[in-house]
């Protein structure tokens, strides 16, 4: 974006040549980010010409670069004062705005800027902080469950980064009525902003005998949702096929889980004081074939070790649902409720449809023995619960309205949501919820609100509910898992993205496919007729618990040995010199890559 100042201006003054001179050096050291050299030059600018308004936001772009906000905002105001018919100054007006805290007043200039020269802010958008600015006001709306106003500011959100390439994280677009091209897109934006590295590391020619050297990168190999996951995967892994390593960028906090994950590999590296490039660097010369990345665009820290490509094959996987939209990635893990092949384009990975559900899951994991009493958890004896054990942010006011109905339509019911993690959150969540439950003509007093405990009694709690209810635009994902492990039906309905179809994936997962619905109308009748049946409910209910320990869902080593058979499968790829390309899991390739590993014993 530097060096082209000039351009985003008209000259305003008479500026003598020696001014261009100097205009033009102060440009090029902006390019060399010689922001004290770049700010001498466009004094030399003002002193010849004062009304020379590129030479203002050439200043404000030195002062910026040296942190010196205050200097840099009253440079692109006086910019702004000599061409007010641009919006470039008014961006970074904006930005800068942002940068001191007054966010409120960022969103505003950037309004104006879009509305004055929609062109100069998408040129300043690698910088810019306009859709940051909407994104943190979308997510802290969110989390408390303040939806005033919250459909006109994503609407505003997606039209950004739709139509003027605002550069936020993809991450706020899973809470949002979207669609999977909107994500790809989102998530370019972001690479394109970053100030990746564009060398790939040297990488030696494929091995075709012996074992594939597998590894898992993440900063979460601690008591963290996506250790419980993973941790009985890792120990299931077909040591005769795979030599299995896991490179940490967390913190070790001392738990049983670091313990066990350290425990369930061949490798555990602890690379949390290195550099990317270091552990770029030290993933290359251990020669891994296949890279796992278990958390996305979760985890920043792991762009730029991804971009050197120290490994042959990269791999997005589990902890981020939704594309990287980038390049130096070649397959997504996920399965066909998830990511059908019709959808491709939309992913920037090719799409590797395991045969069951993409979520791995630890069938080890511990349930407490006893069960509180409806009256410890503030339920009726009797009336029947409705339990939506999302996070706030996951909580969607039309998804609400539906559940406020279903109360209204069952004498007695209640709604039982768990607690967000701070005391000021939990205030604020139920104040709004209620509020809203209120405005749709529910006592406010049949929602019920569960307190943080132990995972083992979080999971034991379950069997005080009679339906888990899923919710949309984002589901739940781990959550549905412990619901079913617990013995509590659940209710889903597919969205059209990655975060919005994993319920559906997961019942299919666990044989409760009639479970899956695919608009809210039917989710509203299906949730009707099993809350005012309760012979088909305890039918669900008997049955998830007769399949609890054999249904996919749940059955790790065959979990394993399908994800094991993609991996061989790109690996093969690989070998013969071919591009990645999408991969559906298949029985037989299952039962080649087993017959394989045996014939190797």
């Amino acid at each position: 974006m530097f060096g082209k100042l000039s351009g985003l201006f008209g000259r305003g003054g008479a500026a003598t040549g020696a001014a261009d001179t100097a205009l033009a050096r102060g440009q090029r050291l902006l390019g060399e980010r010689q922001f004290a050299q770049a700010e001498g030059e466009f004094a030399k600018v003002l002193e010849a010409a004062p009304q020379d308004a590129a030479a203002y936001l050439g200043l404000a772009e030195s002062f910026w670069g040296r942190n010196r906000f205050k200097e840099a905002g009253g440079c692109y105001m006086r910019a702004h004062e000599l061409a007010p018919k641009d919006g470039a100054a008014l961006v970074g007006l904006a930005d800068t705005l942002f940068q001191i805290g007054k966010h409120d007043e960022a969103l505003a200039e950037y309004r104006k800027a879009i509305a004055l020269d929609a062109d100069a802010a998408r040129r300043m958008r690698h910088r810019s902080h306009y859709g940051d600015v909407l994104a943190n006001q979308v997510i802290a709306n969110r989390s408390v469950c303040d939806w005033q106003g919250l459909a006109a500011k994503e609407a505003e959100l997606l039209q950004a980064v739709r139509e003027r390439g605002a550069c936020l994280s993809p991450i706020i677009l899973l809470f949002m009525d979207c669609t999977p091209a909107d994500l790809l897109l989102c998530a370019r934006h972001q690479m394109e902003s970053l100030d990746l590295p564009h060398t790939a590391l040297p990488v030696a020619a494929p091995h075709r005998d012996g074992k594939i050297r597998l590894a898992y990168a993440a900063g979460t190999f601690f008591k963290h949702a996506t250790s419980y996951l993973v941790a009985e995967l890792f120990e299931r892994h077909d040591r005769t096929r795979f030599e299995v390593f896991a490179y940490s960028f967390g913190i070790d906090d001392g738990s049983d889980w670091r313990a066990r994950i350290q425990k369930g590999v061949d490798h555990f590296i602890d690379m949390r004081t290195a550099t990317p490039f270091e552990v770029a660097q030290r993933i290359n010369r251990d020669g891994i074939d296949i890279l796992v990345d278990l958390m996305g665009l979760m985890q920043p820290f792991a762009f730029p070790i991804l971009a050197h490509r120290p490994a042959p094959v990269q791999v997005n996987f589990l902890g981020f649902p939704g594309t990287m939209g980038a390049d130096f990635v070649d397959y997504i893990i996920a399965d066909r409720y998830i990511a059908p092949l019709d959808v491709q384009d939309a992913y920037a990975e090719r799409i590797v449809q395991l045969p069951d559900c993409y979520q791995s899951n630890d069938r080890t994991k511990a349930i407490a023995a006893d069960t509180p009493s409806r009256a410890d958890c503030g339920l009726p004896k009797d009336g029947f619960v409705f339990c939506s054990f999302n996070a706030s942010v996951k909580l969607s006011p039309e998804f609400f309205a539906i559940w406020m109905r279903l109360l209204k339509a069952v004498p007695g019911s209640v709604l039982w949501l768990i607690e967000p993690g701070s005391k000021a959150q939990v205030q604020a969540v139920a104040k709004n919820l209620r509020r809203e439950a209120s405005k749709l003509g529910v006592d406010p007093k049949r929602l019920v609100f569960a307190p943080r405990v132990p995972m083992t009694e979080h999971l034991a709690r379950h069997r005080c509910a009679d339906l888990f209810l899923d919710s949309l635009p984002c589901g739940a994902h781990t959550t549905m898992s412990d619901a079913l492990w617990a013995g509590l039906p659940a209710l889903a309905c597919m969205g059209p993205t990655f975060a919005g179809r994993v319920g559906g994936s997961i019942l299919h997962a666990m044989g409760l496919e009639e479970l899956v619905v695919e608009t809210p109308e039917a989710y509203e009748a299906l949730a009707l007729a099993l809350a005012t049946d309760p012979a088909r409910l305890a039918g669900l209910r008997e049955r998830l618990a007769q399949n609890r320990l054999t249904a996919p869902l749940f059955d790790t080593p065959r979990f394993a040995k399908g994800i094991e058979a993609a991996y061989i499968r790109m690996h093969e790829i690989r070998c013969a010199g071919q591009p990645p390309a999408p991969i559906v899991v298949t029985p037989d390739m299952i039962a080649t890559s087993q017959s394989e590993s045996t014939s190797a014993r």
